[in-house]
This record gives C-alpha cells, sequence and structure tokens, in this order.
C-alpha cells in the first residue's frame, strides 16, 4: 500500500470514528493514476452516489465518494485528483 499522506490519515481517522468498521482492514488501490482509499459498508436502504472535492490547506485536492449499489453494498473512496 502506498504510503497515506496527512490527508489521507485524516480522513480514515473521522470515518473509523463516525462509522465504526469493526476492524476491517482500508482498501487502497494504485494504477496510473493517483493512489486511492476506501471502506466498505452495508447499508439497508440504497441511496444515490454523493461526491466532494476538498482542498487540504497544503492546497492539494481530494475527492471523497460514496456509492451504494441496489443491494445496499456502500462503498467510500477517496484520493488525490489528477492534475491536467
Amino acid at each position: 500500500m502506498a504510503k497515506a499522506s496527512p490527508v489521507d490519515e485524516a480522513i480514515e481517522r473521522l470515518l473509523r470514528k463516525r462509522l465504526p468498521l469493526g476492524g476491517e482492514p482500508v482498501l487502497a488501490r494504485i494504477d496510473d493514476g493517483p493512489p486511492q482509499r476506501g471502506f466498505l459498508y452495508r447499508t439497508a436502504a440504497p441511496f444515490p452516489p454523493l461526491a466532494r472535492e476538498l482542498k487540504a490547506p497544503n492546497g492539494e485536492t481530494f475527492k471523497i465518494q460514496v456509492s451504494c449499489s441496489a443491494d445496499g453494498y456502500v462503498l467510500v473512496t477517496w484520493g488525490h485528483q489528477r492534475r491536467p
């Protein structure tokens, strides 16, 4: 897994505090783009996707997305944004 930035660590701490994970590991994907991390959850009712772009104090831009499948699986992902 790629080394987490301070923003990655802050988002992970917030998610662990707000949404108990029961020890599930964080998911990480590293390909030709920027690193992206995520958590899997389960919900009783599906909901539309949510997304926010955030700017860290150091100027880095991050995007947080929450996607939900029809059967209630939720994936919360975040990562650095590609630079143009």
